[in-house]
């Protein structure tokens, strides 16, 4: 059957506005071959530029595999339609007239995300026997979006369910805007985390049915994935340049699919703690990704707000609550190191980067069973403190700045859910970590702690006990003039620090060439921003 042409032979047109989806970018619409679909918009929205075209390629593939992808048409939506629907009228998506993605309205069912807790047995679920393709095929295409709001479950008579793929927008190396320099490298890809995987493969009968979909895949005539490419509507602007990559990264993606599965399976199978990374691409994220990895008695995933594909790190805002939930599947150990600077705007960047950032990983944490967060706090939750004054881990909160003080309060969500989930939490309160493995300053001198001490501190609070369900802790070196006791800490979890600033600032001191602190407070420059030199409060 011709694009948007019904079984008789007549072209297939909208009729009626039935809603607007959740997201606002889809709309139910009923057409005149009596089917209500789901119209995907292309074109919406500049920044998921190729999100329509990834949605068609990948249906259309889907369904050479005999795939459960739900059946779509390509349909053209007249001007006078759209012109006419005052819910088409909007200053914030571009609705226009064209070709666009038109699924089939699934009317009776739900996403995987409301059953989640307690799921479909395989004896309940209609064609168990597709789930195992639906994870490879995500593989050779990268999907990046399986999560448990991308399984839609269509309710059948006698308590059975139907699987269908839903949402493909975010696929290809680029994504919603690939294009022919993010398709020409390889790189490996690895979104084994997702709750959906975990689902499908508690009820495969054999890792074997996973190897049978590779080789269904990799016999799958070139041919027929040219057709496909080339069938991508003109009008929506990809050129014969990325079309062409396009095809030639799906076909040498069939070469690498093996061995991608294969650890796929590992990742299921082994045994090493898994961890994430959260700022993975900051200072101390960094530095402890690569030295975590160099052990290799771990499995680590690294994840911050910017991806670097080279070195495996996965693209995480911490405010998508729905992609926290994916990537800490089967997590141990969250390491949560990303923050926003303190010197950033608060209110638009700070509080909800920070603070509905760091509820967001608990909340995604207490469902997934993690086991304990490692938080990245610091020394300025204290930092009110005089120079001089003995300060102790359990001692008032006396945070010398906002950002001190939202780190205070990740302590207490860390608190809380220690309490009344019952995941461990430990605090490290960061002194200072310049990153060129010595102090910059008098005062740095007082709290540093070298790189090789911070990933073996963090080691230690990773293999702590696990009957510690809360601990906060100064994070240092083994410093002459440390500002923090850290002896006991030996004893508690075995942090031994090798490196003493003295040991480094000699030269410096006899020289008098280090910048003196002449502060009267622990938390240095970020207690006096808006106070008087001498301490006292600024007027």
């Amino acid at each position: 059957m011709e694009q948007g042409i019904d079984s008789l032979g007549q072209r297939i047109n909208p009729v009626q506005f039935i809603q607007t989806l959740e997201g606002g970018t889809a709309h139910v619409i009923l057409f005149s071959d009596g089917n209500k679909y789901v119209v995907k918009w292309n074109g919406t929205r500049e920044k998921r530029a190729r999100e329509a075209v990834n949605e068609y390629v990948i249906g259309k593939l889907a369904e050479l595999l005999s795939l459960p992808v739900v059946p779509f048409e390509l349909i053209s939506i007249p001007e006078e339609f759209i012109k006419k629907t005052p819910e088409l009228q909007s200053d914030k998506y571009n609705f226009s007239s064209g070709y666009h993605i038109c699924c089939l309205f699934i009317e009776n069912s739900f996403v995987f995300y409301d059953v989640f807790d307690n799921p479909p047995s395989k004896s309940e679920i209609k064609n168990p026997e597709m789930l195992a393709g639906m994870a490879v095929f995500d593989q050779w295409v990268h999907n990046f979006d399986r999560t448990v709001n991308n399984l839609l479950l269509e309710r059948l008579s006698g308590g059975y369910f139907y699987v269908h793929m839903i949402d493909h927008g975010r696929c290809f190396p680029g994504e919603y805007k690939w294009s022919s320099k993010t398709l020409s490298v390889y790189r490996e890809y690895k979104p084994f985390y997702q709750e959906t995987y975990q689902w499908i493969f508690s009820i495969l009968n054999d890792w074997e049915e996973l190897h049978s979909f590779v080789e269904k895949i990799i016999s799958l005539p070139n041919k027929l994935i040219d057709e496909v490419i080339k069938s991508i509507p003109e009008e929506w602007q990809v050129s014969l340049q990325d079309r062409e990559a396009l095809y030639q990264f799906l076909v040498e993606q069939k070469n690498h699919l093996l061995n991608v599965i294969d650890g796929m399976i590992n990742y299921y199978t082994d045994k090493k703690k898994k961890l994430l990374i959260t700022g993975a691409n900051g200072k101390i994220g960094r530095r402890l990704h690569k030295e975590l990895k160099k052990r290799g008695n771990y499995d680590i995933l690294g994840v911050d707000i910017e991806p670097d594909q080279d070195r495996n790190v996965v693209q995480l805002d911490v405010t998508d609550m729905a992609r926290l939930e994916a990537l800490t599947v089967g997590v141990h150990t969250v390491l949560h190191f990303a923050w926003a600077k303190d010197e950033e705007d608060f209110l638009g960047k700070v509080l909800p980067l920070n603070i509905t950032g760091a509820y967001h990983l608990y909340e995604a944490a207490r469902k997934n069973g993690v086991k304990r967060i490692i938080f990245a706090s610091s020394n300025h939750v204290t930092g009110f403190y005089r120079v001089g004054e003995e300060v102790k881990p359990e001692d008032p909160y006396r945070p010398d700045s906002l950002y001190g003080l939202s780190k205070s309060y990740i302590e207490l969500l860390g608190r809380y859910y220690a309490d009344k989930y019952g995941i461990s939490s430990i605090n490290i309160r960061i002194g200072n970590f310049s990153g060129d493995d010595r102090p910059l300053s008098e005062r740095a001198s007082r709290i540093w702690i070298s790189g090789r001490d911070m990933v073996q501190l963090t080691v230690c609070c990773i293999e702590a006990d696990p009957a510690i369900d809360f601990l906060s802790l100064y994070g240092t070196s083994a410093n002459t003039s440390n500002y923090y006791d850290i002896g006991y800490l030996e004893d508690l979890i075995g942090y031994k620090p090798e490196d003493n600033a003295q040991a480094l600032l000699e030269e410096e001191i006899r020289l008098g060439t280090l910048p003196q602190n002449n502060i009267p407070f622990q938390g240095g420059r970020h207690a006096i921003t808006g106070r008087a030199d001498d301490g006292s409060k600024a007027k």
